[in-house]
């Protein structure tokens, strides 16, 4: 079986794989494309992924894929804690989730644009339980960064966020149910107003967010769909399931 076999030594496939796209082999690019592509492919030596994949060099294939799937909800756990213990209100809450979600969303670049170096053919319920892992993931790291801007923001110049009266008189900060609730409600783009940001932060993180969220869900999902529709939503016969080496 294919899972069965040694995973290629991480770091030292990434450096091929730069050398070919700096020299345009195979798929060739230019301008804009071919640098976000090497600022990609740059990246994948420093992500934490990187080390973690790193860590199952010349053991298996199946043993690579469980690793990562294990740091994927390691990481939901992490930023979950990081929210609900209050760390995200400090500096270092922040930073850990800030690595978190840049890590996820590197992947997720990469699966776009380096599609044809990196991405193998895998099972599509993989990917696709995958990736709502990552949604998820993003979306309580953007909850995070609300409870920072809000506990940072000065009472006297007004609070961060405006809590409907029907909810609260909206005197105090979020808590971290409602930062993680209203998160949700901005990346799904529904906008129900019982929760609103006031402050000019918070509404560039509103905006980000909303950019982010359209991004997963149109690009992504619709990429996991086209994928379906090419295999149906049956399982995939044995030996179809190849190595997704640098994405989960």
């Amino acid at each position: 079986m294919i899972e069965d076999e040694p995973a290629k030594p991480y770091f030292e496939t990434q450096r091929k794989r730069l050398q070919q796209i700096r020299n345009n082999e195979g798929y060739k690019t230019y301008g804009v494309e071919w640098g976000l592509r090497m600022t990609l492919q740059r990246l994948a030596f420093i992500v934490p992924s990187a080390y973690i994949k790193s860590g199952s060099d010349n053991k298996t294939l199946l043993r690579r894929r469980k690793d990562i799937e294990i740091y994927a909800f390691f990481k939901l756990l992490i930023v979950l804690m990081v929210v609900f213990s209050g760390l995200a209100v400090y500096w270092a809450g922040l930073i850990i989730l800030f690595i978190s979600a840049f890590d996820t969303f590197h992947a997720l670049l990469c699966r776009i644009f380096l599609n044809k170096e990196w991405r193998e053919e895998v099972s599509p319920k993989r990917n696709l339980i995958m990736v709502f892992v990552n949604y998820v993931e993003i979306a309580i790291c953007f909850a995070g960064a609300y409870l920072f801007c809000d506990n940072h923001r000065n009472p006297a110049n007004g609070f961060a966020f405006i809590i409907n009266d029907k909810i609260d008189v909206g005197t105090h900060h979020l808590t971290s149910a409602q930062a993680i609730y209203y998160s949700f409600v901005t990346g799904s783009t529904v906008g129900y107003g019982d929760i609103s940001a006031a402050s000019t932060f918070a509404q560039v993180l509103v905006c980000l967010q909303i950019m982010v969220s359209l991004f997963l869900v149109v690009v992504i999902i619709t990429n996991m769909m086209s994928n379906f529709s090419k295999t149906g939503l049956a399982n995939q016969p044995k030996g179809d399931c190849r190595e997704d080496s640098n994405n989960y």
